[in-house]
């Protein structure tokens, strides 16, 4: 079902240019804050506001749906979700993820080959606990009743990126970090790591029309895929689980290549609770609700 108003195909100069600021906005940025007196992780953490500024104007230039510029009734939900939600859950999941790493690390990362080549392999490395993490949250049920917080919403915006509950992305991110970490990758590795998936993530939920070739779209986790991994259709919904790189949904056969047309947007058992405090309180609720269950047995 095709509900993309701007569905046509974009000049080619508008999608060169619309990556050109993302990657410039995304790369100056992080130089800037490198050669400041701030830490290489408050330099990511500035490179990841610049991008989100930029796309928050894309979106008004160059929408994927322009249908979808006016109010968001969720705005407001976004924000404390932002804070509450992807703030905590993001820097408590690596501060935990940095500590048990230490208890039980092991020199195994090849610190002497090529940089890039350690970024790439960190990439794939981190990404198994995320891809598993991110399974697990969609096949269980328990669970699923918490990410579906970040699937209910029926359109894309920059600000979706980050309405998602503290200890879903709080364990995806220890899952990720911890493996890396835990193998004895360098800092910078980690940090490398969190700044792309950082830049993904947002450039994955904008309202966008940053157009992608297909080859590129089953290496890393591009815009076009993980709509589609956010599709009302349950079998789509059920697919695209890497957030950075695509290769363990190759290699366990969950990857769907993206369609032309971008998929509606959903979920068809929606039972998020509509307060924004219920919502925090999901994790809580469904356990005493298990709970409740097993007693009556």
């Amino acid at each position: 079902m095709n509900l993309a108003s701007d569905d046509h195909p974009m000049p080619a100069w508008q999608a060169a240019f619309a990556w050109f600021a993302v990657i410039a906005a995304f790369s100056l940025s992080l130089v800037v804050g490198l050669k400041s007196a701030v830490s290489a992780a408050n330099a990511v953490l500035i490179a990841t506001i610049v991008v989100g500024l930029t796309l928050l104007i894309l979106e008004r230039i160059f929408p994927q749906r322009s249908d979808w510029l006016g109010h968001d009734p969720a705005f407001k939900q976004d924000l404390v979700h932002l804070v509450f939600g992807f703030g905590l859950g993001a820097f408590g999941g690596a501060a935990l993820a940095e500590f048990a790493a230490q208890k039980i690390q092991v020199e195994l990362w090849p610190v002497g080959w090529p940089g890039l080549v350690q970024i790439a392999l960190g990439l794939i490395v981190a990404e198994f606990g995320m891809y598993w993490q991110h399974r697990a949250m969609h096949t269980v049920p328990g669970l699923w009743r918490i990410h579906m917080l970040h699937h209910h919403s029926t359109q894309m915006s920059f600000f979706k990126t980050t309405r998602i509950h503290a200890f879903d992305i709080g364990s995806s991110t220890f899952l990720g970090l911890f493996i890396l970490l835990s193998l004895g990758a360098p800092a910078w590795v980690a940090l490398c790591v969190t700044a792309f998936g950082n830049l993904i993530a947002q450039v994955q939920h904008a309202n966008v029309r940053l157009s992608t070739p297909n080859w590129l779209n089953g290496i890393i986790g591009t815009a076009a895929v993980h709509w589609l991994h956010h599709s009302l259709d349950i079998k789509e919904g059920n697919s695209n689980f890497g957030m950075n790189v695509m290769i363990w949904d190759h290699l366990f056969g969950t990857y769907i290549p993206p369609k032309k047309d971008r998929p509606q947007l959903g979920v068809a058992d929606d039972a998020v609770p509509a307060a924004t405090l219920n919502q925090l309180l999901i994790p809580l609720t469904s356990l005493s609700e298990t709970l409740a269950r097993r007693t009556k047995q």
